[in-house]
C-alpha cells in the first residue's frame, strides 16, 4: 500500500518539464552572479600581472641581494671622501747580503724603539674606501736602509720606508706611531765554529746500596755553532745535561739537552742562545752536519760497582823452579781502586787480588837496576780511579851478587824442549859471560855442572836450517837466583 501511495504522490514527466520551464528565470539570475565572479577574477588577474613574483620568497631574496650590491658599488665608487685604515704588524726588511759579502758583518736584531723590537710595524693608509678595500697587508713592504758606510761591530741607525706594489690602488701610506728610523746591531757573523768538547752532566741520579753512578756519556763528542761573534764567543763550555731523579740499579738512558755555559758556569741568557744554531757534531770518528736528533742526544748513564784491591805482580824470563815469594819487593800504588760494570768487578775481585796482564821482566832486574816499571791494563768494562797507568816495582836486593860463567855444552846441561817434536840439534858448544844473580850464599854455591841451559822451539819453524834460540838457564837445587840479559844457543833444524 506503501508503494502504491508513492507513486500516485510522484510527479509526471510532464509536470517534471513544467516544473522545468517555470524554473527558467531563478537560473539566469543564477547565470548572471556567475558572470559577476568571473569578472572579479578576471580584474585579480589583471593587478597580478607584474606582481606574481612579489609573492615568491626566493625571488625576492635574490632581488634583495642584487640590489645591495648594485647600490653598494654605486656608493663605493661615487663616494670620494679620503679615509683612513691601520695595516698591524708589517714585517721590516733589511737586506744585508752585501754587506755580509764585502766586510763579514750581519744584521743581527732591532734595539729600538721598544715598538719594533718584534721586527714589525703598523702602517696607516690612507685613501678611498674602495681603494683600501682593495689593499692588503701582503701589499705593503717595508725597508730598513741605510746611508754612509758600516764596516766594524756597532749599532747603527737604519732609515725606515713603506712602499705598496699593487699598482691598481691609489694610497698615501705612513708610520702608524711616526717613527721612521729603527736602531739596528750589527756584528761580525761566525758560519761554522771550531768543535767544541761537550761534557756530559746528569742531575738527580743516585744509585742502589752497594753500586755507584758511573760516568755519563753520550755518542755526540763534540759540536760546531754558526752565529754572531759577540754571542759564539761567550760559549766557555757546552754542556749535554740529562734529568734522571730517580735512584738506579742498572744502566739506563735519558733524554739530554744542550745548554751554552759562560766563564762563569751560567747558561747563555735565551735572547742569546737564540741568535746561535748548531751546524755540526761529531761522534768521536765521524763529522755529520746540521744538528744531532733528540735520539743521538741520549744520555747513557752507568750504573758501576767499586773495589780495593792489592796489587799483585807476576814475572817472565824467570827460571824454572824459582820461587818468587822468596824475593823482597815493594809495590807502588800497593792497591788500586777498580770500577765498573759489576759482572766485571765481581770477576776480577774473586781473587781478592788484582793481577795485571803484563809482568815483571825478571831478566832486566839487576843490581845496577832494581826498579822496574809495570805497565797496568785493564780488561773492558774496568777503570781504575786516579787512572794509575803503571806501578813502580822496587827490589830490595841487599845482600845479593851475581857471578860471571861460560857454560860448556857437556858439562852445563844443554836441553831442548820440543814440544812438536821438531828435528833439531844443539850447535853451538858453549855460552859466554853468563851473569848469574841472587842471595851471596846461594850465588857462592853455583858452578857450572848445576846449570842447565834451556832452548824453547816452541816458536821455532820447521823450516830445515841453523837458528839462533834464546836459552833460559836454570839451576839444579835452587829457586832463588836468576840470569841477568839475554842469551842465544844456535840450533839445527831438521
Amino acid at each position: 500500500m506503501s508503494a502504491k501511495k508513492n507513486k500516485k504522490n510522484a510527479p509526471s514527466k510532464a509536470a517534471k518539464i513544467k516544473n522545468n520551464t517555470q524554473n527558467t528565470k531563478p537560473k539566469e539570475i543564477k547565470a548572471d552572479k556567475v558572470k559577476t565572479k568571473k569578472e572579479k577574477t578576471s580584474s585579480r588577474k589583471k593587478f597580478t600581472i607584474f606582481g606574481d613574483w612579489l609573492y615568491n620568497n626566493k625571488v625576492l631574496m635574490a632581488f634583495s641581494v642584487i640590489l645591495s650590491v648594485t647600490l653598494w658599488v654605486i656608493l663605493t665608487l661615487n663616494v670620494t671622501d679620503r679615509t683612513e685604515k691601520v695595516y698591524s704588524d708589517i714585517p721590516i726588511n733589511i737586506y744585508d747580503s752585501s754587506l755580509y759579502e764585502s766586510v763579514g758583518i750581519r744584521a743581527i736584531e732591532i734595539v729600538g724603539p721598544e715598538s719594533m723590537l718584534d721586527g714589525k710595524v703598523d702602517i696607516i693608509a690612507t685613501g678611498s674606501l674602495y681603494d683600501l678595500s682593495q689593499l692588503t697587508s701582503d701589499n705593503l713592504e717595508v725597508r730598513a736602509s741605510w746611508t754612509g758606510t758600516i764596516s766594524e761591530p756597532s749599532t747603527y741607525q737604519l732609515t725606515l720606508s713603506v712602499t705598496c706594489n699593487n699598482s691598481d690602488v691609489s694610497v698615501d701610506l705612513a708610520f702608524a706611531d711616526g717613527t721612521n728610523y729603527l736602531l739596528e746591531r750589527f756584528d761580525r757573523y761566525i758560519e761554522e765554529s771550531s768543535p767544541m768538547d761537550v761534557a756530559v752532566t746528569t742531575v738527580g741520579a743516585s744509585a742502589a746500596e752497594n753500586l755507584l753512578v758511573g760516568e755519563a756519556f753520550s755518542g755526540v763528542k763534540t759540536i760546531s755553532v754558526k752565529g754572531p761573534e759577540t754571542e759564539v764567543k761567550k760559549i766557555a763550555k757546552v754542556v749535554l745535561e740529562a734529568n734522571v731523579n730517580k735512584t738506579l740499579s742498572a744502566a739506563e738512558s735519558f733524554p739530554g739537552t744542550i745548554y751554552f755555559k759562560d766563564a762563569a758556569g751560567n747558561n747563555l741568557s735565551e735572547t742569546d742562545r737564540s741568535k746561535i744554531t748548531i751546524v755540526g757534531y761529531s761522534d768521536g770518528t765521524q763529522n755529520f752536519e746540521g744538528a744531532p736528533t733528540q735520539d743521538q742526544l741520549k744520555v747513557e748513564v752507568p750504573v758501576e760497582k767499586e773495589v780495593t784491591l792489592p796489587l799483585e805482580i807476576g814475572f817472565k824470563n824467570a827460571p824454572t823452579g824459582f820461587n818468587p815469594q822468596k824475593l823482597k819487593y815493594v809495590i807502588n800504588p800497593a792497591s788500586i781502586t777498580i770500577k765498573g760494570r759489576p759482572d766485571a768487578i765481581e770477576s776480577e775481585a774473586q781473587s781478592g787480588k788484582f793481577r795485571p796482564e803484563s809482568q815483571i821482566d825478571l831478566s832486566a832486574v839487576t843490581l845496577l837496576n832494581p826498579m822496574q816499571r809495570l805497565k797496568l791494563s785493564f780488561s773492558s768494562g774496568i777503570s781504575v780511579e786516579g787512572y794509575v797507568g803503571e806501578a813502580q816495582v822496587t827490589f830490595e836486593l841487599r845482600g845479593y851478587s851475581t857471578k860471571i860463567l861460560t857454560l860448556n855444552n857437556g858439562i852445563a846441561h844443554f836441553k831442548l824442549i820440543n814440544p812438536d817434536g821438531i828435528k833439531a840439534s844443539v850447535v853451538s858448544s858453549k855460552i859466554e859471560n853468563v851473569t848469574i844473580i841472587g842471595p851471596a850464599a846461594a850465588v857462592a854455591a853455583i858452578n857450572e855442572s848445576n846449570c842447565i841451559v834451556e832452548i824453547d822451539l816452541s816458536s821455532v819453524d820447521s823450516a830445515a836450517g841453523q837458528k839462533d834460540v834464546r836459552a833460559m838457564i836454570s839451576f839444579n837445587s835452587n829457586d832463588n837466583c836468576w840470569a841477568t840479559g839475554t842469551y842465544k844457543v844456535t840450533v839445527q833444524v831438521g
